[in-house]
């Protein structure tokens, strides 16, 4: 987890390419990159009169997007904090509607259940089975690519 986001530094943005936000990355490695070609055409055919205070603001320019970058990725990838008794609660609802062979109700819940703790890979697993057994088979194959990412990034195995 450290390491994509300290590759911010360096290379602003591509710490997000590498965790799968390509949009937001690339929205960062543009402007980098464009900065980094300016500062290199100043040094080429800059006069000392003015070339020193541009290339301290196109570096300025440069270490903001890498720490806004870093900083950004620390923010998404922090943990956070879930109400136990809530998840036990849809736990609860899921497996009274799986019970009672109220598919749609099930998956709605674990739908809910997702989005509160979606950084748990129980529930997108229990997701991807709800929305299998109501016959939903692109919501469950979402439910499985997601919680394929999560097993990535949390034990290193598919």
């Amino acid at each position: 987890m450290l390491a994509p986001a300290l590759l911010n530094l360096p290379f602003p943005g591509a710490g997000h390419v590498l965790r799968g936000r390509v949009g937001l990355g690339l929205g960062l490695l543009v402007p980098a990159l464009l900065l980094l070609t300016a500062l290199l055409l100043v040094g080429l055919i800059g006069t000392a009169a003015w070339a020193g205070s541009v290339r301290a603001w196109l570096l300025g320019g440069y270490l903001l997007l890498a720490l806004g970058a870093t900083a950004g990725q620390f923010l998404i990838d922090r943990p956070r904090l879930t109400d136990p008794e809530q998840i036990r609660q849809l736990h609860r609802e899921i497996a009274v509607a799986v019970l009672a062979d109220r598919d749609a109700e099930a998956v709605v819940a674990a739908e809910r259940l997702a989005r509160v703790a979606g950084h748990e890979p129980g529930a997108w697993r229990l997701l991807a089975l709800t929305a299998d057994a109501a016959g939903d088979r692109a919501r469950g194959g979402v439910a499985r690519r997601r919680l394929a990412r999560l097993l990535v990034d949390r034990e290193g195995q598919p």
